[in-house]
């Protein structure tokens, strides 16, 4: 799973695109909570919001690749997820990104 991020260092910058990447397998694994919200105001929709929500716990994770641009403050971390049920790893292999 790719994850991208900006930071105003390149610390930051790989935090953030790592925990992007983190929560997209999370929303894989465990599903997604979609909540919406519509205002309406003199009977026209005045917001309309949606939030995806999304918990748990990620174990053995590990990163396959990390880029930094310094010009632009952009970072990409790509971690991968072994899956050992079979199945399930045929399942999920086609949504996984590799880092090039």
């Amino acid at each position: 799973m790719v994850g991208y991020g900006h930071g105003d260092s390149k610390y930051m910058a790989l935090l953030a695109a790592r925990s992007v990447a983190q929560a997209k397998l999370i929303g894989i694994i465990n599903g997604l909570q979609i909540e919406r919200s519509t205002s309406i105001k003199n009977g026209k929709v005045d917001m309309d919001s949606i939030v995806a929500k999304s918990q748990g716990t990620i174990k053995f994770a590990s990163v396959c690749g990390e880029k930094y641009d310094q010009k632009s403050g952009e970072a990409e971390v790509c971690l991968k997820l072994g899956l050992r049920s079979g199945g399930v790893s045929d399942l999920v292999k086609g949504l996984i990104d590799d880092v090039k």
